[in-house]
């Protein structure tokens, strides 16, 4: 008894001496040992989520995969963007860069431009659409193929496009409310998508009778809702997807429904933020 008592110490001492070491090594910021203990909680029928490899230290964000899953476009920022935007200076830019399967390595996509930032990117077919503040730096706009998409006379950043091209409809978000235009009108859904809190990153599936969408409603942090069309201009009662104790977002799916990528903040000791890309797959038990 008092051998296995002994040993017993032994083992806690051996992990407390880890964790100091670690700690001394890395400080409060050692991503991984962050990273399991906030992982994802997700909707019955989806698998456990899976970092892509080419996530860094710094901040990737704006996921977007392509239709048939083989390439990835994301938003990249060198340093804690969260923490520098809320303190008001971004000493860099946020550029545009992709990745082809298995999403290892990446490249600063042609569209991005030294000075300005851009973000929000989803394909169309043969176009691109994406978000940009080169005309007006700190306040997005829509982009589309370079050009700039005029919607309104609106001084709030727009951000995030989503095209759905079988109904000819652009959404995107303004001040945490998600809009639709469509044949020149732009107009906000309705509830239950629009609720008083912040809804924004709209993504819809190609036959456009499913969105995903990130949202506070509840307990303030951002997470995965899906919700269905149940005619032109009604949704349904959004259901969680995906969450997480600091935020997901960004949902982006491949055309099949299979393959969900997605955003994760996660939060340091320290305070520090970070955001990594994961994506997971329909469980087919």
């Amino acid at each position: 008894m008092k051998n296995v008592f002994s040993s017993s110490w032994l083992v806690i001492l051996m992990v407390v001496f880890l964790l100091l070491f670690v700690y001394w090594q890395f400080g409060p910021n050692f991503w991984p040992l962050i990273r399991i203990s906030d992982q994802a909680q997700l909707a019955p029928n989806w698998s456990r989520p899976i970092r892509v490899g080419l996530n860094t230290s710094n901040w990737e964000g704006g996921a977007y995969i392509s239709s048939d899953g083989t390439a990835l476009y994301y938003a990249y920022y060198p340093g804690d963007l969260e923490r520098e935007a809320r303190l008001g200076r971004l000493p860099s830019d946020i550029d545009v860069y992709y990745s082809l399967k298995p999403f290892a390595k990446a490249k600063k996509h042609p569209l991005s431009e030294d000075a300005w930032s851009e973000g929000g990117v989803m394909l169309a077919g043969s176009d691109i659409y994406y978000m940009s503040d080169r005309y007006s730096p700190g306040t997005e706009n829509l982009y589309k193929n370079g050009k700039l998409i005029a919607i309104g006379n609106f001084t709030e950043s727009q951000k995030n496009p989503h095209y759905c091209a079988l109904k000819a409809e652009l959404y995107f978000e303004m001040a945490g409310i998600i809009y639709i235009y469509k044949a020149g009108l732009v107009k906000n859904l309705t509830w239950p998508i629009n609720d008083g809190n912040q809804n924004i990153q709209p993504f819809l599936t190609p036959d456009c009778q499913k969105m995903y969408f990130s949202s506070n409603r509840g307990n303030g942090v951002f997470k995965i809702l899906e919700s269905e069309r149940i005619n032109e201009d009604s949704w349904s009662q959004p259901k969680v997807v995906v969450a997480s104790q600091h935020g997901v977002g960004e949902p982006t799916l491949t055309d099949d429904g299979r393959t969900l990528f997605f955003v994760q903040t996660f939060k340091s000791l320290r305070g520090n933020m970070n955001s990594d890309i994961f994506y997971i797959n329909e469980d087919k038990k």
